[in-house]
């Protein structure tokens, strides 16, 4: 009606100017209700999306509910340039709204691995990760290679996240390239498993006690043998007992 079509746009018109905060929570939070047939949502959408960022916190979680109870792709495209932002609570508010909507938000984030900022790549993988959507991996793959350590790091963590089998040869390569990789490698060839990323992860461990290695890696790849947790990871691991100490033998 005419009278629900007015209502709705002045929830809009009050979220984006009034002066007083409880009433713009009050508006944000009737947005994700008053929504009908007769209005265009990607007003409300837009207008919501640009509250993540006002000054008041109890406005700013009330765009956030009702964003993720509108959900769609829409929302998810109004939502990710905030992953640009400069204020680190608005970033980390946009990523993990992007996390509660799940799937429908992995296409508008796939973009942001190619942003000019470090820190927005990392970001972008980090959702990416946390959302395991299958389909992301060969995204993330090139990042493995990025001029960024903490970007590097984290794509492989979301690699092991997603469960990625196809991307176990370039997380192999990248072990044996970057050292500092090494940990963080194997934690995600533990959580995917497959009989290439065990038998890698079983030789790295031999050739880790072989060759006294750093513990911080040697801890890593226990661990991941551990999650695998087939007959084959058991009896390397007890079969190597006696020749561990302390904490690694723990």
């Amino acid at each position: 009606t005419h009278g629900s079509v007015m209502l709705y746009l002045n929830h809009i018109q009050t979220l984006t100017t009034h002066d007083d905060a409880d009433v713009r929570r009050e508006a944000a939070e009737e947005l994700a209700q008053a929504n009908t047939s007769q209005t265009n949502t990607s007003d409300a959408i837009n207008a919501l999306a640009l509250a993540l960022k006002d000054p008041n916190k109890g406005v700013r979680d009330a765009a956030n509910r009702s964003l993720i109870a509108i959900g769609g792709i829409d929302v998810a495209r109004a939502v990710v340039p905030h992953l640009k932002d400069t204020t680190i609570s608005v970033r980390n508010l946009a990523a993990e709204l992007l996390y509660r909507l799940g799937g429908d938000a992995a296409g508008a984030v796939e973009p942001y691995l190619r942003d000019d900022d470090q820190d927005v790549r990392k970001m972008a993988v980090d959702t990416l990760g946390l959302l395991r959507h299958k389909d992301a991996a060969a995204a993330i793959v090139p990042l493995l290679h990025d001029p960024d350590p903490n970007v590097v790091t984290s794509a492989v963590e979301a690699l092991g996240n997603i469960g990625s089998e196809a991307a176990v040869p370039r997380l192999i390569q990248v072990y044996e390239q970057e050292e500092y990789t090494r940990a963080v490698v194997a934690e995600a060839l533990g959580k995917i498993k497959g009989e290439q990323a065990t038998e890698f992860l079983s030789k790295s461990f031999e050739r880790a006690i072989e060759d006294n290695a750093d513990p911080l890696t040697l801890f890593g790849i226990i661990e991941a043998l551990g999650a695998i947790g087939d007959e084959k990871a058991f009896s390397l691991l007890a079969g190597h007992l006696p020749s561990v100490k302390g904490k690694l033998r723990r």
